[in-house]
């Protein structure tokens, strides 16, 4: 879903809610759930993504944080698009290169 969409719809659902199954939700809570959803997708892929990469270079990325990162892995070609806000990642490359962390904010 690029950017422009994802506006719109939080946009029209900012200050509604919404009635599922008899009940009634806050638009703001669907949203935070989504991107939550969202993140953690992304955060699978770049995991994912950082072994690859280890498997080519033998260590992982030498950079620090989220954005530094997705820009290595897409420069690299290890992910094809990148996540909606890759500055919610924290990542930072360990022991030489051997070991990293990678956490959503």
């Amino acid at each position: 879903m690029n950017r422009a969409l994802l506006d719109v719809i939080a946009a029209s659902l900012i200050g509604t809610s919404l009635t599922v199954a008899g009940l009634s939700l806050p638009a703001a809570d669907i949203l935070t759930s989504a991107k939550s959803a969202a993140n953690g997708a992304n955060r699978h892929q770049l995991a994912t993504a950082l072994e690859l990469y280890y498997l080519d270079h033998q260590s992982y990325p030498a950079v620090s944080g989220g954005e530094a990162l997705v820009t290595t892995l897409l420069v690299g070609e290890y992910i094809d698009r990148e996540p909606l806000d890759p500055s919610v990642f924290q990542y930072e490359a360990e022991a030489n290169g051997q070991a990293y962390t990678l956490a959503v904010r």
